[in-house]
């Protein structure tokens, strides 16, 4: 009994020493030449520290542990480890047992430098097992068992598996019967075989997926469609449960039943399916409602006026319904749905529904009409007016509109679009108009109107009448006011603005004469004056048988009327109360306007007539007009009045006109239209003159006998060239004398008005000596 406790004290003593040593290092005192290493035991791939003592090395020596082969032989030594020191004497090597060494009792290890091995030890190496491989398992949905193991599993070793709280588990395999969100974490086992031990971690994960939230439209109206919907997740998939008892399961995050009914209605419910993982199942109740009942409307046709209040009212069968009312942008769950300052924009088509739970009524339809608002009437009367006068309001007419005026009162004045009245000074004050189109009111004019009085109507006074019409007749105003001004109107459209009115035109007409005065531009009432009239009788002829030469008889006579006088006047104060006096020898005197006034039993006299007399007197001094002057070797021209039917000159010529380069006395005889004759003398003399000629700067070629020809007078002239050019520079004219003259002709045809250009060359002779000239300059032809 004291032997086996011994041998089993000695046994536990190596044990404890091997143990006390670290996983890697084992002391050895081994002298270089001599000493034995005791028997000790690793695991391959461990590390060990053997210790010696050297001695009689110089230099740096390099010492080298050497492990033999698994027999103990040295015949390839394996150095698994080294040190280099300065002579020692005592060495640590830390050396490196190699992996996978067989396990062997008989290894040996020593100590060599060079050539000096140290004594041999026996080494008891057991063989490490390999380190386990576990893969890491793919993610474990929750509920699920996961079991793990080695894939290279070694016979004989022991496997001790730790989860992450800590916990030990020993056997070829680790198993969870029931993943829950703690199971994720690191793993490790440990293979045990020969007291050498190795290990390995693996990551498991559980995979969590989360309880979807499910969503729907709940309560559904009949016929509408439920949807039932939750989050959206990346590579998820979804499992929907009907109320039937199927599911289908789709990659929607939505789902949907057409149609909804009594017969759909009930639970659905949802599971989220995450890397083939199921989440728990939500659930919601469908419920599925009946539509509500349409309410009504009390008018489909709807209008009302711009910027007024709109109101529309809806009435429900349903108790606790509610009202939905849209259109034209407005929505409102008011009824009556009621808008304030409506716009022409709100015209439209407006609906309202019932809504009871979530179900909704079809529509009912109401046709907004928004009426545009008349615009502001505008007033274009004047502002002032006289009392007494009638005065018009005045505006616009605006297609089917209703007008209405209000009077300062604030009465109603008028419906009319252009009332008439006759103001007061009372009438003064703020009248207002309002138009009205399609029952709509425009906004209000106001107008003030002033009203100015009206002035005292005038008194009339005149001469007593009846009076003779052809009478002059004087008519006043006896209580003129200042500031006044008077208008006055009669027959025959006698019109005067004078206060006192003389009637000078006759005949006088008889009837109502009106007179109003005006003060700042009002009137007075109309003051009236009647006139009336004693006959007079008809105006007379007055006729005379001149004209007449001086020295012939003549008459100045009258129609007969009877039951009149008649009276004359005349030139030089002739009068007679003849209807016909006869001048037996009529005198120059006797010429002139003879008036004639007829005048009957009530005192009347005509409207006066008048005849003229024309006596042509015996003329012996007409006269004669003279152009140019008699020089050397020249002419003048002489002309005797116009408008006589005849002419006769001393020398024989029946011309008006005469040209003559001789001094003398000249006579002329003329005879008028009426063979009355006449006659006159010039006396022509010459003059000492310097040569020259004379060019007239316009002329009239209108055939009356008054310069009618471009000519040209000179006198010293003894040769003479004129050429006449138009404006385009073509000659139309050449004459060779004075005496050519230019008719304003060109090949027969008359030339029109305009400015003409001449040419003269001419020589003159003057005291012996004779020079050429030239004249040149423009003139006109007028037509």
């Amino acid at each position: 009994m004291y032997k086996i406790f011994t041998l089993w004290r000695y046994t536990f003593l190596l044990f404890f020493l091997l143990a006390s040593q670290t996983a890697i290092s084992q002391t050895i005192s081994t002298p270089v030449i001599a000493g034995i290493i005791p028997v000790t035991s690793y695991c391959s791939g461990s590390s060990i520290t053997v210790n010696t003592t050297v001695s009689g090395f110089t230099g740096t020596p390099q010492y080298n542990v050497q492990l033999s082969d698994a027999a103990g032989a040295f015949g390839t030594p394996i150095t698994i480890g080294s040190y280099t020191v300065d002579n020692g004497p005592n060495l640590s090597i830390s050396c490196v047992i190699p992996a996978n060494s067989p396990t062997s009792s008989t290894y040996k290890l020593r100590v060599v430098n060079g050539s000096v091995i140290s004594p041999a030890t026996t080494l008891q190496i057991n063989t490490t097992p390999p380190t386990p491989e576990v893969a890491n398992p793919a993610a474990v949905c929750l509920g699920s068992s996961i079991t793990v193991s080695p894939t290279n599993p070694v016979s004989g070793a022991t496997y001790t598996w730790e989860d992450p709280s800590g916990n030990f588990q020993t056997g070829a395999s680790y198993t969870i019967a029931s993943v829950t969100p703690s199971t994720t974490g690191t793993y490790r086992v440990r293979a045990s075989f020969n007291g050498c031990t190795s290990a390995t971690d693996t990551f498991v994960v559980a995979n969590t997926t989360s309880t979807p939230t499910i969503n729907s439209n709940s309560p559904v109206c009949s016929g509408n469609n439920i949807v039932i919907s939750t989050a959206l997740v990346a590579g998820n998939t979804y499992r929907w449960f009907l109320p039937n008892g199927d599911s289908i399961t789709t990659t929607d995050p939505s789902f949907s039943v057409a149609n909804a009914s009594a017969a759909t209605a009930g639970t659905y419910g949802v599971k989220t399916i995450a890397s083939g993982c199921a989440s728990i199942k939500s659930t919601t109740n469908i419920v599925v409602s009946a539509y509500p009942q349409s309410p009504t409307v009390s008018s489909a046709f709807v209008s009302v006026c711009e910027n007024g209040t709109l109101t529309l009212t809806a009435n429900s069968f349903v108790t606790g319904a509610t009202f939905e009312w849209s259109g034209n942008g407005t929505t409102s769950t008011n009824n009556p749905l009621i808008l304030n300052n409506v716009t022409l924009a709100q015209t439209g088509i407006y609906s309202v529904r019932i809504k009871f739970g979530n179900c909704y009524s079809l529509p009912v339809d109401v046709n907004v009409t928004v009426k545009q608002l008349p615009s502001t009437p505008t007033i274009t009367s004047d502002t002032v007016t006289c009392a007494g006068v009638p005065y018009t309001f005045t505006t616009p007419t605006v297609a089917g509109a209703v007008y209405t005026w209000t009077g300062p009162s604030g009465s109603t004045f008028s419906t009319q679009q252009n009332p008439t009245f006759i103001p007061t000074v009372a009438s003064a004050g703020t009248y207002q108009l309002m138009v009205t189109v399609n029952s709509c009111n425009s906004a209000v004019k106001s107008f003030n109107l002033q009203v100015k009085g009206q002035p005292k109507k005038p008194t009339i006074s005149t001469v007593s009448t009846p009076i003779c019409p052809n009478d002059t007749m004087r008519v006043f105003v006896t209580d003129t006011v200042a500031n006044s001004t008077y208008k006055w109107f009669g027959p025959s459209g006698f019109t005067s603005t004078k206060d006192t009115v003389v009637f000078t035109q006759f005949p006088i007409k008889a009837g109502a004469y009106k007179l109003v005065r005006f003060v700042n531009g009002c009137p007075s009432d109309t003051a009236q004056l009647n006139l009336t009239l004693r006959s007079a009788p008809i105006q007379p002829t007055a006729k005379n048988t001149s004209p007449v030469c001086e020295g012939d008889p003549f008459t100045i006579s009258a129609d007969t009327i009877a039951g009149v006088k008649y009276h004359w006047t005349g030139p030089n104060g002739f009068t007679s109360n003849k209807q016909t006096v006869v001048f037996s020898k009529s005198i120059a005197a006797n010429a002139g306007t003879y008036t004639l006034k007829v005048t009957n039993s009530t005192g009347c006299s005509s409207l006066a007539s008048t005849t003229n007399v024309v006596v042509y007197a015996k003329i012996d001094t007409l006269p004669i007009q003279i152009t140019g002057a008699v020089c050397e070797n020249d002419t003048v021209t002489l002309t005797a009045p116009a408008g006589y039917s005849s002419y006769k000159w001393s020398r024989g010529d029946t011309s008006r006109s005469i040209r003559t380069g001789k001094t003398g006395t000249y006579r002329v005889a003329v005879i008028n239209a009426l063979g009355c004759p006449s006659s006159g003398t010039v006396a022509v003399t010459r003059d000492e003159c310097v040569p020259n000629i004379y060019v007239a700067d316009a002329f009239t070629p209108n055939n009356d006998g008054n310069n009618d020809y471009f000519e040209v007078h000179g006198n010293g002239v003894t040769k003479f060239g004129m050429k006449v050019y138009n404006r385009w520079g073509e000659c139309i004219f050449y004459g060779k004398s004075l005496d050519e003259v230019w008719n304003g002709r060109f090949n027969n045809n008359e030339c029109p008005s305009g400015d003409y250009a001449y040419v003269i060359d001419y020589e003159i002779t003057h005291k012996g000596q004779t020079q050429s000239k030239r004249k040149t300059g423009m003139f006109q032809l007028i037509r």
